[in-house]
């Protein structure tokens, strides 16, 4: 596990590189990682085992919100970051 560490911080600036760091979690963590070491590479959540990553999964998954909408016809859903309240109130 130590071994990854430094490519955490390349698997974020990838993401940011890619135009997809705002769809995606990332989360680290793990006996030899630290909650500064995550803030310092931008993860989203840190745990410093299973069943705590099992509770700040949950919790990121709750920032997000499903939107459904209609386009010609067609049902769209997507996933975004709650920042703001969902046009239809979810």
């Amino acid at each position: 596990m130590t071994m990854t560490a430094p490519r955490m911080r390349e698997v974020i600036e990838a993401l940011k590189h890619s135009n997809l760091r705002d769809k995606v979690r990332v989360m680290v963590g793990g006996a030899p990682i630290t909650r500064d070491f995550a803030n310092s590479i931008g993860a989203d959540g840190y745990a410093p085992d299973a069943v705590s990553a099992l509770d700040k999964a949950k919790e990121l998954l709750g920032q997000l919100c499903l939107v459904v909408s209609t386009k010609g016809g067609v049902k769209l859903v997507r996933l975004c970051r709650v920042k703001h309240k969902c046009a239809d109130g979810q």
